[in-house]
């Protein structure tokens, strides 16, 4: 939790993606499986608990108005980034005007949506191995990406000969940088997820 409230890279995934992580997730302390196996959450309104694994990977973006309960739709309490907070307060003036008259169409699209959205209880799909490589490319994608945008940013664009040695080398490093993140994140998601309860024997 505090990890995704005060990694500023995660304001990315919030903002753009429109990427949302409930603040509460129970898990069965009594079961033997890994972690993402025994985790799900409850709806404090109508008192359901359901798996929150998406059918889908694209099921997981674009709620930039929250989570909801895949039964009646109440709206799920979510962590906030501090960054992504930050900017929302600075660009207010921007979306506040488009929000209010495109977005309860929206909400309420997303809602239909995260309702058929989630994977029933026994569906053979809930065992199927995690791609934390999937992950990893993802994320290191983005770290790539966000690199050679700053680094066009600080050259003003001025890139007149693209294959010069001093653009292939920054090419080579950005490369280098996102391949490690995205290889890290890819095995704290894996050591997060698939861990198991330790019992004394």
């Amino acid at each position: 939790m505090i990890f995704w409230r005060l990694n500023p890279g995660l304001a990315i995934n919030e903002l753009l993606l429109g990427q949302r992580v409930a603040a509460e997730y129970y898990e069965c302390l009594g079961c033997e499986l890994p972690r993402i196996r025994r985790t799900y959450a409850h709806c404090r309104n109508c008192g359901i608990t359901f798996n929150p694994i998406h059918a889908k990977p694209s099921d997981g973006f674009g709620h930039w108005f929250g989570l909801y309960c895949p039964n009646c739709g109440t709206e799920r309490p979510t962590l906030r980034n501090y960054t992504t907070l930050l900017l929302s307060w600075l660009t207010f003036p921007f979306w506040y005007f488009p929000v209010r008259h495109f977005g309860p169409a929206w909400k309420a699209r997303d809602i239909a949506r995260q309702k058929r959205g989630y994977l029933p209880a026994g569906d053979p799909r809930l065992m199927e191995p995690v791609k934390y490589w999937r992950m990893g490319t993802g994320f290191g994608g983005f770290i790539f990406i966000f690199l050679m945008l700053m680094f066009l940013y600080k050259t003003r664009f001025r890139v007149e000969e693209p294959f010069q040695p001093f653009f292939m080398i920054v090419c080579a490093l950005a490369l280098l940088v996102s391949l490690l993140g995205g290889a890290l994140f890819a095995l704290l998601m894996k050591f997060s997820l698939e861990r198991k309860i330790r019992r004394n024997k």
